[in-house]
């Protein structure tokens, strides 16, 4: 279990968000920290449903996840590899909160990085996973998205895959770039930028 406490980390509007698991009852755990460090910090215990397990599920952590929306909004993606959204406004502490799954990747996969950008007024997703190639997804196909509750996959909403491989880790740069660390098929890790406006 420790090695789930923290899983990823976003910074918005004064809060830390914090991503991982619990020791308590329901252990997939959202928090959300004052920063810098100057009060209590509140708790969501998670729940979702997982299309490739079929059922809803408490126990697995958000694997990695991303701020978007203008911030008012998380997508989380999940081992085996359901995406999720959440509403910032739902997270009142204490509380127990149910995701919307708006997609599924596959199973026996894991997510490994996700990142927003906005091109010509429109906002993209960017999602990487181990076993999967780089997935291009337009964020207003999720916000219409209606949950997913039946197991069934490929499903949920569209993607496009990108030719970028072995991509794990990946940063917005103001929206102008995209920076992914890179891995060739020789084992050789690059880190590369690639203009948002060619993605």
């Amino acid at each position: 279990l420790r090695t789930v406490t923290v899983t990823d980390m976003a910074y918005v509007d004064g809060l830390l968000l914090v991503a991982g698991a619990s020791n308590e009852e329901f252990s997939s755990t959202f928090r959300r920290i004052p920063f810098p460090f100057s009060g209590n910090a509140l708790m969501n215990s998670l729940e979702i449903f997982h299309v490739a397990h079929g059922k809803y599920e408490t126990a697995s952590p958000i694997r990695t996840f991303v701020p978007y929306g203008g911030d008012t909004s998380v997508l989380a993606s999940y081992t085996c590899t359901p995406l999720v959204h959440f509403s910032l406004s739902d997270l009142k502490s204490r509380t127990h909160l149910m995701g919307r799954t708006v997609a599924e990747f596959g199973s026996g996969n894991t997510p490994l990085g996700m990142v927003s950008y906005v091109r010509d007024g429109e906002e993209y997703l960017l999602v990487s996973s181990a076993v999967r190639p780089l997935l291009k997804i337009v964020c207003k196909d999720i916000d219409r998205q209606e949950p997913l509750t039946q197991p069934s996959e490929p499903t949920g909403v569209a993607r496009q895959t990108l030719p970028q491989k072995g991509v794990s880790r990946m940063a917005n740069l103001n929206d102008s770039y995209v920076v992914m660390m890179q891995q060739d098929d020789a084992g050789n890790v690059a880190l590369c930028s690639y203009n948002t406006a060619a993605l």
